[in-house]
């Protein structure tokens, strides 16, 4: 095994998790200069998060949805997604921010490290699904299932025509 192998992980889960890492280090290094600058902690949180979101969007861009796969939407749509996302996830996350910081004394960037790494899987879930959904549906018996396996009953909107696109009436055009 190469060293390069060794030390750049290969599974989109690890990697989406390196760049995770390296947001969350970036979001703590800003929350301390902000903090340190003289802003709260809550309101440094917060810029940091939504600093790190847009770095993070970029860097999952590069290295971790990179596969040349078609996507269902373009990556202006998919910055969206993500950003609210990850925009909502992180206001969600301030009231906890605030309640380990207040109520147990934990210092602001080691509670915020602990609810970055707390909401991961989420937000890995949510990215692999939603916002890097692969374009190509396939039918089989009776289901629709997209490339990562997802199934549900095929449903029709009208005669020969499947809400997904796919199992278009052909005699319609």
């Amino acid at each position: 095994m190469s060293v390069t192998a060794r030390l750049f992980p290969s599974t989109p889960m690890a990697k989406f998790a390196l760049i995770g890492a390296v947001g969350a280090v970036m979001n703590l290094l800003i929350m301390l200069a902000l903090v340190d600058l003289g802003m709260e902690y809550v309101g440094a949180a917060i810029a940091a998060s939504e600093i790190t979101i847009i770095s993070n969007f970029v860097m999952q861009e590069r290295y971790v949805f990179n596969d040349g796969a078609a996507r269902q939407h373009p990556v202006s749509h998919r910055f969206l997604h993500s950003f609210t996302f990850n925009t909502t996830e992180s206001f969600i996350r301030t009231p906890f921010l605030w309640c380990l910081v207040e109520l147990t004394h934990i210092a602001s960037p080691v509670a915020q490290g602990l609810a970055l790494a707390a909401s991961f899987f989420l937000r890995y879930a949510f990215h692999q699904k939603l916002v890097y959904a692969k374009a190509s549906v396939i039918e089989s018996g009776g289901t629709t299932a997209d490339i990562q396996g997802f199934r549900s009953p095929r449903r029709r909107i009208a005669p020969g025509l499947s809400i997904f696109g796919a199992g278009k009436d052909k005699s319609a055009e």
